[in-house]
């Protein structure tokens, strides 16, 4: 595990309210284990503007099939919270979505995760996408996050017994497609692999079934790097115009918090902390708001 740069996003940071069963679950889903657990650096509360008195607990977790995309969990106490995204329906807009990730077998993944107390916005289905079909289902984990769930018969490189994989795409619901994707251009340095009109006959985000393969979506595929790993996908509704969740999607409330993105150095002009990421020691952290209020958090080494 490091951060690298020019690797797109490495991390996930979730906020939950039940540190051990996140454990529990994705050990049981995918076998992944816990690689830091401990306080939260102060410092970085601070940063996030959190009143004093607050204070929180993160685990660090890492899928077995690869450790260069790992998921942080943090639990707050001693502050007010929301949930982000707990209600929000996938056509409200406004910070992450989801998290895109990948099985060799989603029947009994699907399985597992229900007998886990997870739910879906549907069952599953086979997506056909540029040629290429995949069954998939997006899995309604605890605490307002959500999984988009892969099984690729073509996709080479993935591990053969993947049970349920590290995040590859994050998936966020934005108001304007073409502003969401300047900021990931300009702020970042992405580039779109993919930018097009969709009306996917599946339908994996549980719309009303007699709009399934009309309504269409405009959707651009981010990246920093030509690979698999560290995308992001932005999706616009044309047709349904949800509520919009921005203004809830920061710490410390509870859901998708911010992906943090490796980087050779953290602009001087931009405001940065010094704070100690446990296990990679100290870093300096600066944050980016996208315009629907996803949060980017680069980090550097000192």
């Amino acid at each position: 595990m490091t951060f690298a740069t020019g690797q797109g996003w490495q991390e996930a940071v979730l906020s939950v309210t039940d540190l051990d069963r996140w454990a529990h679950d994705l050990g049981i889903l995918g076998g992944w284990e816990i690689t830091h657990r401990g306080a939260a650096d102060q410092r970085l509360l601070n940063h996030w503007r959190l009143p004093q008195g607050a204070s929180a607990e993160e685990m660090v977790l890492v899928s077995p099939d690869r450790d260069e995309r790992w998921l942080r969990l943090i639990k707050f106490a001693g502050v007010k919270q929301h949930a982000t995204r707990a209600s929000a329906q996938p056509w409200d807009t406004g910070g992450l979505f989801s998290l895109l990730t990948h099985t060799q077998d989603i029947e009994a993944t699907y399985a597992t995760a229900l007998g886990l107390g997870w739910g879906s916005f549907n069952e599953i289905d086979v997506m056909t996408f540029e040629g290429n079909s995949q069954p998939n289902v997006v899995l309604r984990a605890p605490d307002g996050v959500a999984f988009g769930c892969y099984q690729f018969t073509d996709r080479p490189g993935l591990p053969p017994k993947t049970k349920f994989g590290p995040p590859f795409t994050s998936q966020q619901m934005v108001r304007d497609l073409a502003a969401a994707q300047s900021f990931y251009e300009q702020a970042l340095g992405c580039s779109a692999s993919y930018v097009g009109e969709t009306r996917l006959k599946i339908n994996q985000f549980g719309m009303p079934q007699n709009y399934a393969g009309w309504v269409p979506k405009k959707v651009a595929l981010m990246e920093e790097t030509k690979a698999h790993w560290g995308r992001l996908e932005l999706v616009e509704w044309l047709v349904f115009k949800g509520r919009d969740v921005s203004a809830k999607a920061a710490a410390p409330n509870i859901g998708p918090l911010a992906l943090r993105w490796g980087t050779a150095a953290i602009d001087p002009s931009m405001a940065s902390v010094e704070v100690d990421l446990a296990p990679f020691g100290p870093m300096r952290l600066a944050a980016l708001r996208s315009p629907d209020g996803a949060v980017i958090e680069l980090v550097a080494a000192n």
